[in-house]
């Protein structure tokens, strides 16, 4: 099983796993969109969601998952690679580790107990990553 310098982390350290709330990992990119980064309330929205339904990681290969769930297989992108193969690793070798897809919200997770790493499918890249902007320089207007 190779490893990545994020999946290094989740095999070396499962606390690594982020409470579940804290869906979005840090990263270089800023967007919520498909295939990017899960937003705080959109994970609020789907958890305890009927539409979440087991399933098996088969594959990673760079920033494609392939899996199972309900006797289909889906081939999607995320942006981060090496979070999806933390998932993958996470999901081979935690015993506990619970897989589970929504279909209708596009979100791939990996719990163990009440921790998660979530992931935003998507059939291919709809954009690319969007790098966070520093704030804009604060001018000074003089007052008369």
């Amino acid at each position: 099983m190779e490893t990545t310098s994020h999946s290094a982390n989740v095999l070396a350290n499962p606390t690594y796993i982020p409470s579940i709330g804290a869906v979005s990992m840090a990263g270089p990119c800023s967007l919520y969109s498909r295939g990017h980064r899960v937003h705080p309330i959109q994970m609020r929205v789907v958890s305890g969601h009927p539409s979440w339904k087991p399933a098996t990681i088969t594959e990673v290969e760079g920033n494609t998952v392939t899996f199972e769930s309900e006797g289909m297989e889906f081939r999607l992108w995320n942006h981060d690679a090496d979070l999806l193969t933390g998932m993958r690793d996470v999901a081979a070798i935690e015993p506990l580790a619970v897989v589970e897809w929504t279909v209708v919200h596009r979100l791939l997770s990996v719990t163990v107990g009440n921790r998660a790493l979530v992931v935003y499918l998507s059939h291919h890249p709809h954009t690319e990553c969007k790098p966070f902007q520093d704030a804009p320089p604060q001018t000074a207007t003089p007052q008369n």
